[in-house]
């Protein structure tokens, strides 16, 4: 029988006070060796868990490309699953009656046809993080990806080996998020993410269902090329664009615009600027009246105390506001970087805006060392951002 850790805590205390006769303090000791060890079986089972998640990422991280089957009680058909480091992959599910549904990344965006309505839309590159936050499927697709993400997750609890589909795996819960339900991963003898199962979920009006999703047929470092992912239209099938602001910007990998804008403190500051000396810039677009972009204020601040001396620079860009209402602004949540006065009631000329396109809040855009786009995301997906910093040689995740 296993004690919590903070429930031991309170047993022991509730004993140790206790009036009993000297001639009971054997039970005083017996109550004290039985919490000591509940404490320690805790202490071992998270650091366990935690150890596991950590031997994952390096034994992913090892490996180039996959191509397995992904099979789920809750879906009919076959799914298959194919994937080449750093950004492509493609998941190609077929029902009984040959219509398929494609989801695929050829490193630019991320293309969701289903074949049988002819329709086909393109997300942001961060859409499939976004989904692997809720959704078991494409967490084991975004953990290959991005290794860096596993070690990220929330309270990993070690269960110990548990047997599955006629094999034993090691297990180790994770708790539950404001996205999603607590999901149990397991890993194989290599130390590999095999499967995970999640627990049903509601909040408000979304209901997600229990969850079983486990890779088989397993190919490891198959000879997979870039091109593979490219993905043709069937005939009839028609393209969309998502309404996302993040299809408006640059496309990735292209070269970032130069610019020399005033800050609210009275200087100016350029991309050339913010770069020396570092690897990455993030430029996060904000005002005032932007209600999610206050909330990510928080993040970017942890982002800035922990990887500012790691070679991350953040610029606050405001592409609304004068000078005085970002000022406010400023006050009241103390940014810790610098904040750009971009539009020309502040003093700019919109320079950024216009050059990047980056006329919402709430986009965030990453600029490497070598000038140009890395990442842009509509919001701000931390665990994807820091496995990003990751690759860029900026150590972002505790281990």
């Amino acid at each position: 029988m296993f004690l919590f850790e903070k429930e031991a805590c309170v047993i022991l205390d509730r004993l140790m006070l206790m009036k009993l006769h000297p001639r009971h303090d054997i039970f005083r000791f017996l109550a004290l060796y039985l919490g000591v060890v509940a404490l320690s079986t805790s202490a071992f089972a998270d650091e366990k868990g935690r150890t596991l998640l950590l031997r994952a990422e390096s034994a992913q991280k090892k490996v180039h490309s996959m191509q397995a089957e992904v099979s789920s009680p809750n879906e009919a058909g076959k799914t298959v699953f194919r994937a080449l480091r750093p950004g492509f992959f493609s998941l190609v599910s077929g029902n009984a009656v040959g219509h398929r549904t494609v989801i695929t990344y050829d490193g630019g965006q991320v293309l969701e046809s289903d074949e049988e309505n002819k329709t086909c839309t393109t997300l942001d590159s961060a859409a499939l993080f976004e989904m692997g936050n809720v959704a078991p499927s494409m967490f084991l697709i975004a953990a290959f990806l991005e290794p860096a993400l596993l070690p990220q997750m929330e309270a990993p609890t070690y269960l110990g080996p548990q047997e599955r589909n006629g094999k034993t795996f090691e297990a180790v819960k994770c708790a539950a998020t404001t996205e999603r339900s607590t999901w149990t991963l397991f890993f194989n003898s290599k130390g590999a993410l095999a499967g995970v199962e999640s627990e049903e979920f509601q909040l408000n009006s979304a209901h997600s269902p229990a969850e079983r999703v486990w890779l088989s047929n397993v190919q490891l470092d198959p000879p997979l090329k870039e091109g593979d992912f490219k993905y043709e239209l069937p005939a009839g099938v028609q393209l969309t664009k998502s309404d996302s602001p993040v299809n408006e910007l640059l496309p990735l990998h292209s070269l970032a615009p130069s610019f020399t804008v005033p800050t609210a403190d009275g200087k100016t500051v350029t991309l050339d600027s913010l770069l020396k000396g570092k690897k990455a810039v993030l430029l996060t677009i904000t005002f005032a009246e932007c209600g999610a972009c206050m909330l990510e204020v928080p993040t970017l601040k942890r982002l800035h105390a922990g990887l500012k001396d790691k070679g991350l620079a953040i610029l606050a860009v405001n592409i609304v506001d004068s000078r005085a209402a970002a000022q406010k602004i400023i006050d009241k949540y103390q940014f810790p970087y610098p904040v750009a006065l971009d539009n020309k009631a502040g003093g700019g000329t919109d320079e950024i805006s216009r050059r990047y396109n980056a006329t919402a809040g709430g986009l965030n855009i990453l600029v490497g060392a070598d000038k140009k786009i890395v990442w842009e995301e509509a919001g701000l997906n931390e665990k994807y951002l820091r496995c990003v910093l990751e690759r860029m040689g900026i150590a972002s995740v505790d281990r």
